[in-house]
């Protein structure tokens, strides 16, 4: 279900069902996600979403100690962000937190482009996620990239990553990343 009922607020419902694609349900609860956005201008949407249900581990996780393959575990949802969008410059950010049985996860991020001339753009993002915030498993990664756009909707990006896990879990580490997106 969803619907504008007034003029910049608009809301989404839904009930899902399922494992993934193509894979049958391994539980019989049902989710409940909701989708507010509030639209104060054309440039500026705010908008808050949550989930609320129960997910099926398909295998154990190294983060979360209290689910096991097979089991059955609460799996709520929460997040609130902004995107912000002009000619030359656009900028979102997002707040998210969640629970996988009684292990709290929380993150946060913001990316920006600024066309640096037509079809070049400069992106920049930052990304914080803590995979259980009673235990040392955060992460913060700092990005700097470019996108180039060949025909619309169809770019090239080319891209550098710092990963800084801010554990002992896993080393720091760069990453050069080369992507490509083909919309049709």
């Amino acid at each position: 279900i969803y619907g504008e009922p007034f003029k910049g607020f608009a809301y989404e419902l839904g009930i899902m069902n399922g494992q993934g694609i193509n894979n049958r349900d391994l539980n019989k609860s049902k989710d409940l996600i909701a989708k507010l956005t509030y639209k104060p201008c054309d440039d500026l949407a705010i908008v808050a979403s949550g989930q609320i249900g129960h997910g099926h581990a398909i295998a154990d996780s190294e983060f979360n100690p209290y689910i096991s393959e097979g089991d059955n575990y609460r799996r709520h949802r929460y997040s609130v962000g902004a995107n912000y969008t002009t000619s030359p410059f656009s900028l979102r950010a997002e707040y998210l937190k969640g629970w996988d049985g009684p292990v709290q996860s929380q993150g946060v991020y913001a990316t920006t482009t600024v066309n640096l001339m037509p079809k070049l753009d400069a992106v920049a993002s930052y990304d914080y996620f803590d995979r259980n915030t009673r235990a040392d498993f955060d992460q913060t990664n700092y990005t700097l990239g470019l996108q180039y756009w060949f025909y619309p909707k169809c770019r090239v990006q080319a891209q550098w990553t710092f990963c800084d896990p801010n554990s002992n879990w896993k080393k720091t580490y760069n990453m050069l990343q080369l992507q490509t997106q083909i919309c049709f």
